[in-house]
């Protein structure tokens, strides 16, 4: 697989130093103060303080679950959106979720699946030439099924060098460039390739594709035997929901999932989104932070989604709650089928979700089920705890390979010991 990250690092130092970041503080909710036992957010706050002080993280929101009948139990916005504009981080800024996108992707295959409009033995290799207009030409002549791209056994590989062409920016006059041709990286991304997502796995995945490299776009290994975690593969499996459903996955999950449970900073598609609230991604120089264009991703399912604190909350607290958020009575997915979709079928992964995870938090070790993600500069985290019923989210600009991780796995361990106390 692409190491996100090392796409961050290429690109840091062909890109021109900005001002240091300045922290601001959101108003905290209320609800922190009046029911925490330890009586105030101090310690969350001091911790997350000195992570953008001593990191270059411009800005940071997170969020608590630990209530089944009012789930999202505190959230708070830390630092800020652009650090040119000073614009204030909110529980509601809408960050880039990297491959948090892919638990969410999940989620709406389950919820297809559910409504009979697809199956995960789909044999998603011939699925695409029937109905989606290229084929796909791995070395196995097995079948590739929707359950092996989410488990990511499909045998699709990342060839990194081809990957790094997935990145996109839409400049002013409507035109496009691919982000790595903005940089100096040794890498020449063909322009005219398509940045659509049946443009992309078309180049890559085709015989006769710009991108195509059967030794290094495919293992030899018949889909699911090996775990090989695949952006491509993910991907793929968007594309497949559409080719069964009609609608993109964007605009699916907008219908059955982002719409139903009132997350209104959520999309896959920029334009759905008010760009005054989008966080601005931001790598680094020499541990300060600098701009990065809010780029695009051609393979948008496996990591192009934006969300807030606020909304991933929404959703976390829904699949804690076995499909159903709080006593709302809003409800995407019968408990059976979240279940399903939360066990595992190889190395840990279930349908796109990552369970069986281990934290000791509290003294104690605990098992927690969820998501990280990590682009160019941005990077998300969505994990639960299913026997305590406590959530955590956090959601940041900046590269997460640049800060102090062990103090970030600190600041996990206090969100959930928060939301221990929290759900008293």
């Amino acid at each position: 697989m692409i190491d996100r990250m090392t796409l961050l690092l290429v690109l840091a130092p062909a890109i021109a130093m900005t001002s240091a970041c300045s922290n601001s503080n959101n108003n905290s909710p209320d609800e922190l103060t009046t029911t925490n036992p330890l009586q105030d957010s101090s310690m969350i706050d001091a911790t997350i303080h000195a992570l953008l002080e001593n990191n270059p993280v411009p800005g940071m929101a997170v969020a608590i679950i630990s209530n089944a009948e009012n789930p999202v139990i505190w959230s708070k916005g830390y630092g800020v959106t652009n650090i040119e504009t000073a614009a204030p981080v909110t529980e509601h800024t809408s960050c880039w979720m990297g491959s948090v996108s892919k638990a969410v992707m999940g989620t709406a295959i389950m919820v297809a699946e559910e409504k009979g409009l697809l199956r995960l033995d789909d044999d998603v290799s011939a699925l695409v030439p029937a109905t989606g207009g290229f084929s796909i030409d791995n070395l196995q002549s097995d079948a590739i099924s929707l359950q092996h791209l989410a488990s990511h056994t499909s045998g699709i590989i990342d060839n990194d060098d081809k990957y790094i062409c997935a990145y996109y920016v839409n400049n002013d006059d409507g035109s496009q460039t691919k982000l790595a041709n903005l940089f100096d990286v040794g890498i020449d991304c063909p322009e005219h390739v398509a940045n659509t997502l049946p443009g992309f796995l078309a180049a890559y995945l085709s015989a006769t594709g710009e991108y195509y490299d059967s030794a290094n776009n495919f293992s030899t290994a018949t889909p699911g035997d090996t775990y090989d975690y695949s952006n491509i593969g993910a991907g793929l499996a968007g594309y497949a929901l559409e080719l069964a459903t009609g609608q993109t996955l964007a605009e699916y999950a907008l219908a059955e999932i982002f719409t139903p449970l009132a997350m209104p900073d959520t999309s896959w598609r920029y334009e759905d989104l008010n760009p005054a609230n989008v966080a601005t991604p931001y790598t680094s120089e020499d541990d300060e932070p600098v701009p990065l264009p809010n780029y695009e991703l051609a393979t948008w399912p496996d990591g192009g989604l934006r969300s807030s604190a606020v909304d991933m909350a929404r959703l976390l607290a829904t699949i804690m709650n076995d499909g159903t958020f709080g006593q709302s009575g809003v409800s995407i997915l019968q408990p059976a089928s979240v279940t399903r979709m939360l066990t595992p079928t190889s190395d840990g992964y279930s349908l796109f979700w990552e369970v069986n995870d281990a934290l000791e938090y509290g003294g104690e070790q605990h098992t927690i089920n969820g998501h990280t993600g990590s682009d160019p500069g941005a990077f998300s985290v969505i994990y639960f705890d299913p026997e305590q019923h406590i959530g955590v989210v956090i959601v940041a600009t900046g590269d997460d390979e640049e800060i102090d991780e062990q103090a970030f796995l600190d600041l996990i361990k206090l969100m959930f010991e928060s939301g221990e106390l929290l759900g008293r």
